[in-house]
């Protein structure tokens, strides 16, 4: 996928369903006030949470060796002026804008057959609504 059609954090609905294609099904299950709108492209399933209207938390799961090339390019997308640092911890990576308006983290398999890697990319008001309490993602 080209660096352009990966969404980016504060996109409308709209526009995030113009770069990741048609809605597949929506969670709101799991929390009915952030429910989650799931999309499938090129092989990595995408699920979007909105804030107040806006692309808020992206999280990509796809095959390890599709995910860890796509996912530089996806936090490119999503520099909003600011550059990420980055911390390796076990089998993760931990990532912060510089300015500190998001986080990320890149999950690696647990183990050698488990072959889905998981980036998921959300802003601090996201983390902020999503869990009140002030404990970080």
């Amino acid at each position: 996928m080209a660096p352009n059609s990966w969404a980016r954090l504060g996109e409308t609905f709209g526009q995030v369903q113009s770069r990741y294609g048609i809605l597949v099904k929506v969670d709101n299950v799991t929390r009915a006030d952030y429910p989650q709108f799931f999309f499938q492209k090129d092989g990595m399933e995408i699920r979007v949470r909105f804030v107040n209207g806006k692309s808020a938390q992206e999280i990509f799961s796809a095959a390890a060796s599709n995910l860890q090339t796509a996912a530089a390019e996806i936090l490119n997308s999503n520099t909003q002026g600011s550059t990420w640092s980055s911390t390796a911890i076990g089998k993760s990576t931990e990532y912060m804008r510089a300015h500190g308006k998001a986080t990320a983290q890149y999950i690696r398999p647990k183990k050698s057959e488990d072959r889905v890697a998981v980036l998921q990319i959300q802003t601090i008001e996201f983390n902020r609504a999503f869990n009140p309490t002030g404990v970080e993602f």
